[in-house]
């Protein structure tokens, strides 16, 4: 589904979004996330002009998190319902390293935990692509087990 068609009937952001992004440590401080990253179409116009049609976020937090809660939170801080929220802990590992490669990092709890977790998810992100190359050689009738 495209982004239009996702969001038809939901106002747009507000022309102030980049000025709200300020207001999101303290919701991450309440809801026990550790990092909070922008990526997609905002996070490249960031420091640009223009408005982007939504706001792509992505958190790292504890077990005992709330989502919906958060979620609820960034919207009414945001003063718009056009924000996607994506648990990294909970996220395909090459879906994950390319929002923290690609995106902007908004809030971190520590930079220990920041350096924790991508170290982490880069090994995760290795293992992952070997993975990925072997099944692909195996698809294409390559070696046996996707193994040279």
């Amino acid at each position: 589904m495209a982004v239009r068609e996702k969001y038809r009937g939901i106002a747009p952001l507000p022309a102030d979004w980049r000025d709200r992004l300020a207001e999101l440590p303290s919701v991450c401080g309440r809801y026990g996330v550790d990092l909070l990253y922008l990526f997609g179409s905002a996070a490249r116009v960031l420091e640009g002009d223009g408005i982007p049609e939504d706001l792509d976020l992505a958190y790292v937090a504890g077990p005992r998190s709330d989502f919906f809660g958060f979620a609820e939170a960034l919207s009414r801080v945001l003063r718009s319902d056009r924000v996607d929220l994506v648990d990294l802990g909970a996220a395909p590992p090459v879906f994950a390293f390319e929002v923290v490669r690609t995106g902007r990092l908004l809030y971190r709890r520590s930079v220990e935990r920041e350096n924790a977790f991508e170290l982490s998810l880069t090994g995760r992100y290795r293992d992952e692509v070997v993975r990925l190359r072997r099944w692909a050689a195996w698809r294409a009738g390559g070696t046996r087990h996707g193994l040279s």
